[in-house]
């Protein structure tokens, strides 16, 4: 009987430790991201199931903000979207259709940065390049002159070539 009632007092000990480490942790953490929690609103538009203005945390991947929206609908081109890109800042982004794919033509001249990445096959790395070097060596000449651009190779030409005209 002796050893239960030393027992009883450990035990109760050894309960409030862990509580407290319990809590004192978890408040801890908390105070962390309170610190780092900051949002960002993303404007999903085109091919997802549900168009709108996301609210979510500074550094959510596309896709997870894609999948808010409940996916991509059947006719989405993602070929050229990195789904694994961390959100920074507030941005609105745009799902191209597939079928318009075959329509697109762009006049590589006047295109800007949102035009350039609808093409498929041109990633914002691509897309950032030909605004740099029209700005360096000003108005393309004609289409095949993108062989020039950095990032941009033979295949990637052959792939891209018939959505752009001078």
């Amino acid at each position: 009987m002796k050893k239960i009632l030393l027992l009883i007092p450990a035990i109760f000990i050894l309960l409030s430790t862990v509580f407290y480490y319990v809590n004192y942790s978890n408040e801890e953490e908390l105070e962390i991201i309170k610190k780092d929690t900051s949002f960002v609103l993303v404007e999903l538009k085109g091919e997802v199931i549900f168009e709108g203005e996301y609210k979510v945390l500074k550094g959510t991947t596309v896709k997870k903000v894609v999948d808010l929206a409940y996916g991509f609908s059947e006719h989405a081109l993602i070929d050229n979207l990195n789904l694994n890109r961390k959100i920074e800042k507030n941005e609105s982004i745009i799902i191209a259709r597939k079928e318009d794919d075959k329509k697109l033509k762009i006049n590589l001249n006047k295109a800007n940065f949102e035009d350039l990445i609808k093409v498929p096959n041109i990633t914002e790395k691509r897309a950032a390049a030909i605004i740099v070097y029209k700005e360096q060596y000003g108005l393309f000449n004609s289409v095949e002159e993108l062989l020039n651009v950095k990032y941009i190779g033979i295949q990637t030409y052959d792939k891209i070539k018939d959505y752009f005209f001078i």
